[in-house]
């Protein structure tokens, strides 16, 4: 766009904003007004008992009356049309509507470029990386891994050591080229006998990471297998439906969920429904399995006729609690996480890999205390004898402002150099423990 182009744009955000400005200050001296004018008036006009009744009673209902029309006023002024529905201040106007939220999926799906899509739906996993594809950042190999180019066939190199990395954004290093990303670094570090595949998919609760390490990992025997995840990845892996706990997720995606059944894990909603098959139920109600994602609450969905009122949705939303801040939600999501990774953690024994689960450390573990889910899961790997690996400390010598992307949540260039550099030693040490015959290659 050019510099003439804009011009217009802006000076209409301009007279929006100061139009904005204006219309909040008079409703603000409007209610002011309001409040004093029956008190004075109650002052002035205490002659008989019929006035008294009068300025107690109906001056006041007057006056709520009065109040509530320019608080309605106030928050449809504040309020911007989202993709998601109306939001004022930054805040999601509840109750939502399932047919507004179909209509948003289908516009995207339209929108997604068919077969050359870097993301697929997936019947196991919901969503998984397409063979050879690519965009502006992103490229994936004929097997579905992520890549330097299009057409690269990692199956044909047959390696002394080879290592496998599975989880979410941070394991695939999102907002990175393939050449910044750890596991690519990581190979460089450790030396040319070694490969280090990528099985990393953006956006994976720790449930995805690990039924895609049982189909997509394991065929490739790896020596090696890193998973990784953030915190937040123990939430997900208690969601169906992405959508219904995120407004703002952006991707028409279903996914499976882990339960945990007699001692075992199980999954349910497998196959995952397709798009098309999500976005044809008729209520919200009709999805299947709705009842084991938390993030869904009847009463965000179900509309009443006070939601006419935007000052009464805008109350109500910001009243609203998240389900992820419930103590009893937090604990079901530990319990499952630690299962989930002890399972992976014996088969991959059992398969002849070494196990190693990452901690990556996200903005969250920087802005205070240790996060307490984290503490409880690593704690539960710890007395059940499982490797991990918390980079908190070591990454966190690089310094807040280097580790991430400014104004982005996932790890910059420097940030996935020294993610590598911090790997890279603990990896030898595993090799060397195991008696592997690359000790003299791992030393390097």
């Amino acid at each position: 766009m050019t510099a003439g182009a804009e011009g217009p744009d802006i000076d209409f955000g301009i007279r929006r904003l100061l139009l904005r400005f204006a219309l909040i200050l008079l409703a603000v001296f409007g209610v002011v007004g309001l409040t004093i004018y029956p008190s004075s008036r109650y002052r002035a006009t205490r002659t008989t008992g019929q006035r008294q009744l009068t300025l107690r009673v109906i001056v006041p209902l007057a006056s709520v009356v009065l109040v509530f029309i320019f608080g309605e006023a106030l928050v449809r002024l504040l309020a911007s049309p989202t993709l998601a529905g109306p939001t004022v201040l930054n805040t999601l106007l509840l109750p939502r509507s399932w047919n507004d939220v179909r209509a948003r999926y289908r516009d995207l799906l339209k929108q997604m470029p068919g077969d050359t899509y870097f993301l697929v739906a997936d019947e196991l996993l919901g969503w998984t990386l397409g063979p050879n594809r690519q965009t502006d950042l992103y490229f994936s190999s004929h097997e579905g891994i992520r890549s330097a180019a299009l057409n690269v066939r990692y199956a044909v190199r047959q390696p002394e050591y080879r290592i496998a990395s599975v989880g979410d954004s941070f394991t695939f290093a999102d907002e990175v080229p393939f050449e910044a990303s750890w596991p690519n670094r990581l190979e460089h570090h450790l030396g040319s006998k070694i490969q280090v595949l990528n099985f990393g998919v953006s956006a994976y609760g720790i449930d995805q990471a690990y039924l895609r390490y049982l189909r997509d990992v394991r065929p490739w025997h790896p020596n090696l297998v890193v998973l990784g995840f953030i915190e937040h990845d123990l939430y997900r892996s208690l969601r169906v439906y992405n959508f219904v706990s995120r407004p703002d997720w952006a991707w028409p995606f279903a996914k499976p969920r882990l339960i945990v059944d007699a001692g075992a894990l199980r999954p349910v909603n497998v196959p995952v429904p397709s798009p098309q098959e999500i976005l044809s139920a008729h209520a919200i109600t009709d999805l299947p399995f709705l009842k084991y994602d938390p993030g869904f609450e009847p009463m965000e969905w179900t509309w009443r006729p006070y939601h006419h009122s935007y000052l009464v949705r805008f109350v109500w939303s910001r009243l609203h609690r998240s389900w992820e801040k419930s103590g009893d939600v937090s604990r079901q999501a530990i319990a499952l996480s630690v299962e989930i990774i002890a399972s992976f953690a014996r088969i991959a024994k059992g398969e002849g890999s070494i196990p190693l689960v990452v901690y990556f450390p996200s903005r969250s573990d920087f802005e205070g205390s240790a996060r307490p889910e984290k503490i409880s899961v690593l704690g539960f790997l710890r007395e059940r004898g499982i490797r991990y690996e918390d980079l908190t400390s070591c990454l966190s010598k690089l310094g807040e402002s280097q580790l991430f992307i400014k104004g982005r949540t996932h790890y910059s260039p420097d940030g996935n150099a020294r993610v590598a550099m911090c790997l890279a030693p603990v990896l030898r040490d595993y090799m060397v423990a195991a008696n592997d015959p690359l000790d003299s290659v791992s030393k390097r």
